[in-house]
């Protein structure tokens, strides 16, 4: 996914909270914790439901399945979870932002 989201114009999607995103995200990622997008879509992303998102959480396991399904039942297609989350991602060497 590295560079592979921004070419192909996908948003990556950090729904955990915003206290674990201060201290290290995905590049290019914004955070939008999954209890405040539960009660409504952000408009920076509902402009564009075609996009691409990549959904990532701490493991993969919890948050991140649970946003990708509620992007998905909006209408969001195109809506992935990062199976690994950013624990996995960071374990294979790709870059984190602190």
């Amino acid at each position: 996914m590295r560079g592979e989201a921004r070419r192909n114009g996908a948003r990556v999607l950090d729904v955990r909270s915003a206290e674990a995103f201060g201290k290290r995200h995905l590049p290019e990622a914004i955070s939008v914790p999954l209890d405040s997008f539960s009660r409504d879509i952000p408009p920076a992303l509902a402009r564009n439901p075609g996009r691409p998102i990549v959904v990532y959480c701490n493991d993969g396991a919890r948050t991140g399945p649970k946003g990708t399904k509620l992007l998905r039942d909006a209408g969001f297609a195109r809506a992935f979870n990062l199976d690994t989350g950013i624990e996995g991602w960071s374990q294979a060497g790709y870059a984190v932002q602190r």
